[in-house]
């Protein structure tokens, strides 16, 4: 296994892999050749999206492809007419519905990407969905290069900073929910930001940084909330970041976490009879 890379090499690994990227848009100039960007990231993919616009002697359109989306090609394709741009950038593919299906579809068709433009494709792309292609659309992901763009282990605390102070001031404006759930809080496991917030969660355990113990519980906190509160998975995230908070001065951070655990106990005890009195207990003595 190699070893995770610090902050310096990964942004030398960035620095690098966007001159590749750089030089393939050049020398694809006239003729077709399709490249993935794999970055997890939104802030991310936009600072190296408005470098390469900047720095790329070619002119990128772009085209965000819409949810109804039935192969990567025809969207394309309709979007833009008779039109051959020199180079083309291709957004939206994370929030396209059925993707397994659209990847096979396209996939089917991939010859037409090489009949109809004559231009270097760029689409970017989570981590999530280079696994889809490549069982999906093994062919469309043999057929192109990969490039791979990361956050920084500052940028990601950062991230997840912002994740967690969105959620806790929509905690604070909350008059209507017992219960704030992924959807609500706009970090549904499937949407850029549900996505997003994963795959820096997953990032920082692999390079194995020791976060600070207020981030964690506060992290902790965020994770229950957006886990199925129907299942001990979301009582072992306000547990777990109890845990932690009790070992820090009191914060209205240990409230929520002791709030949300005693509303998991009380929906618990209402959805399982047998063992409503002891749960009621356990509501009871986190809300009191």
């Amino acid at each position: 296994m190699s070893e995770p890379l610090d902050s310096a090499a990964i942004a030398a690994q960035n620095a690098e892999s966007l001159q590749t990227l750089l030089r393939a848009l050049q020398l694809s100039a006239g003729q077709f050749s399709l490249i993935f960007v794999r970055c997890d990231y939104l802030a991310l993919r936009e600072h190296i999206a408005a470098q390469l616009h900047a720095q790329c002697p070619l002119k990128i359109q772009t085209v965000t492809l819409p949810q109804t989306t039935e192969t990567i090609f025809t969207a394309i394709q309709r979007e833009l007419g008779d039109a051959q741009p020199e180079a083309l950038m291709v957004f939206g593919l994370e929030q396209v519905q059925n993707l397994d299906r659209v990847l096979r579809a396209t996939n089917l068709i991939r010859e037409e990407f090489r009949k109809r433009f004559a231009c270097p494709i760029v689409i970017w792309i989570h981590s999530g969905i280079l696994h889809s292609l490549i069982r999906q659309a093994t062919d469309l992901e043999n057929w192109a290069t990969t490039i791979v763009f990361q956050s920084t282990n500052a940028e990601l605390v950062e991230l997840l900073q912002r994740r967690i102070d969105s959620v806790f001031a929509q905690i604070l404006t909350c008059r209507e929910h017992l219960f704030l759930d992924a959807a609500a809080l706009g970090l549904h496991p499937d949407s850029p930001q549900g996505l997003e917030l994963q795959a820096a969660c997953q990032a920082l355990a692999a390079r194995d940084l020791n976060l600070a113990p207020e981030l964690r519980a506060s992290l902790a906190l965020v994770q229950g909330l957006i886990a199925d509160n129907t299942t001990p998975v979301a009582r072992s995230y306000y547990e777990h970041s109890l845990t932690i908070a009790q070992t820090l001065p009191p914060t209205i951070e240990q409230g929520y976490s002791q709030f949300y655990l005693g509303l998991w106990w009380g929906n618990w005890a209402a959805r399982h009879l047998p063992e409503r009195e002891a749960a009621l207990v356990q509501a009871v003595d986190q809300l009191r």
